[in-house]
């Protein structure tokens, strides 16, 4: 692969789209369906010796792979292109099989890359997903725990309830009230207020 050259230059890509991120992932998921058996395409051009048709498979894949911000990839195609235009005898098999192979290493690389890319929008959604998930579990903790020590009259530290009060903050219950009832041992009270 490039040195480099980064797989992906997200920013690019999503300039060239106009900042249409939806647009980004559907041309991505385009590109991996369209040129996931390029490889081999190439290496039966290669082992035919067509070398033209070699030629035109990765200049095909270099002008994609150019618009859509796949720089190790474009650097990729464009060395292998170079090498292949008017190949013969006088040029080495070996540095051939060498771009060949680069090509194909960057290629791979690319369409993992790309299957398994998610737009900073979705990242976000799950994330936030992620969160909700979390402080939901959060609260249904405090919430059985809270319980659990009214329902078997057990003293609750200090430092403790106020851990537990927080976990609830994000809800509706009216935690001074429950605080002040779990404080005064009023634990029918304190049931009521949690279980609202």
């Amino acid at each position: 692969m490039a040195a480099n050259e980064p797989i992906l230059d997200r920013d690019f890509a999503i300039n060239q789209l106009g900042g249409n991120e939806e647009l980004l992932e559907k041309m991505f998921d385009k590109f991996v369906s369209q040129y996931a058996e390029d490889a081999n395409k190439v290496n039966t051009q290669i082992a035919t010796k067509d070398f033209q048709e070699a030629q035109r498979t990765i200049h095909g894949i270099k002008g994609v792979s150019g618009n859509l911000g796949l720089k190790a990839l474009q650097h990729a195609c464009r060395e292998a292109e170079e090498y292949l235009r008017g190949f013969d005898d006088s040029k080495s098999e070996e540095q051939l099989t060498q771009h060949i192979n680069n090509f194909e290493k960057t290629l791979s690389a690319t369409l993992i890359e790309l299957t398994n890319y998610e737009s900073t929008q979705n990242q976000s959604e799950k994330e936030i997903s992620d969160t909700k998930a979390n402080d939901a579990l959060s609260i249904e903790h405090a919430k059985s725990t809270l319980n659990a020590a009214i329902n078997s009259f057990q003293f609750i530290a200090p430092a403790e309830l106020q851990k537990l009060l927080a976990a609830l903050q994000p809800t509706s219950i009216d935690l001074m009230q429950l605080e002040k009832a779990i404080s005064d041992l009023d634990y029918e009270r304190a049931k009521s207020l949690l279980n609202a």
